[in-house]
């Protein structure tokens, strides 16, 4: 599978999508589905949100996820750094029932937020609200 170049599609931003990206994406959905502790996600390289139903379709799951898998993705061809951008919040429609525009549209209501950076070295910087932490992947 080829991964360079433009993927002949858009994101919502109205960006062109490359390869990495709609690669990037499919394999964020397919962890934080198989989670089974999200009802929502959205991304940027997805028209509309994502409903997520637990196995036993009860919609119980808490929390909302919105990423951009792979920021700077224009970079890639270029070898310079890339990341991926989330920001969770728990939801706000009640619990039993589909998410909606509400659970995905809290003003400052984050519980955790941060980005993951890909290069010379891997790191993952976030916050829960309290401070910032950053840890950096190493090899052993």
């Amino acid at each position: 599978m080829i991964l360079f170049g433009g993927a002949a599609n858009e994101n919502s931003s109205g960006e062109t999508q490359q390869k990495l990206d709609v690669f990037a994406n499919e394999i964020f959905i397919d962890a934080l589905t198989k989670r089974e502790i999200l009802c929502g996600l959205a991304s940027e390289e997805e028209e509309n949100f994502l409903r997520l139903d637990n196995s036993n379709q009860k919609n119980q799951n808490k929390y909302i996820v919105l990423i951009d898998p792979l920021d700077g993705s224009s970079n890639i061809d270029v070898n310079v750094s890339v990341g991926t951008i989330f920001s969770i919040y728990r939801r706000k429609t009640p619990l039993k029932g589909p998410v909606s525009n509400q659970d995905f549209l809290q003003k400052g209501s984050q519980i955790a937020a941060g980005y993951i950076i890909y290069g010379t070295s891997t790191m993952l910087v976030y916050t829960t609200g309290n401070g910032v932490k950053a840890s950096r992947l190493t090899q052993h």
